[in-house]
């Protein structure tokens, strides 16, 4: 039974619009060429198939992705998991963990940005915002967990540790 859980969806407007503008320019070459039957362009794409292909990968695929893509957080009595889905699961088991500490931190600044990022001593998951849990594990390492509600997060996570 879950202590704690979350789960975060890219909603920033700097992350979306790209894609949107991404999709609405290729239902515009596939109205266009497919739908009106008229070349878009100098160098029109020459088959049918590839506008199609355009409008399927990007028009639909690249949408849909991105509504799909989501992280979770769940804290059960004997682990953290951490899941990028579908791109990565991370478990981590109490017994690892030396300390936990909600904080505010800079994405760009000390992790290149939002995802999974940095190097395997410092790792993030985050999805959106500023504001994490900081795990130092008892092998030196340390993970950032983004989240929403930082507070929670931290009690959850340190009502799992072990006495020490």
């Amino acid at each position: 039974m879950p202590i704690y859980t979350e789960t975060q969806r890219l909603r920033q407007p700097i992350a979306i619009l790209p894609i949107a503008l991404a999709a609405l320019i290729c239902w515009g070459i596939f109205g266009q060429q497919i739908v009106r039957g008229k070349p878009v362009g100098d160098d029109p794409m020459p088959d049918d198939w590839a506008a199609w292909l355009l409008t399927v990968l990007i028009g639909v695929g690249l949408p849909l992705f991105f509504l799909w893509f989501r992280m979770e957080t769940t804290v059960s009595s004997d682990r953290i998991e951490i899941r990028m889905a579908p791109f990565s699961h991370r478990v981590i088991r109490p017994s690892e963990i030396a300390g936990a500490s909600a904080r505010t931190y800079r994405p760009l600044r000390e992790y290149g940005g939002w995802g999974i990022r940095g190097f395997s001593s410092n790792r993030a998951y985050n999805i959106n915002g500023n504001q994490g849990v900081q795990l130092v594990l008892t092998d030196g390492k340390r993970v950032l967990i983004g989240t929403q509600k930082p507070d929670e997060l931290e009690a959850a996570i340190t009502s799992i540790l072990p006495s020490r």
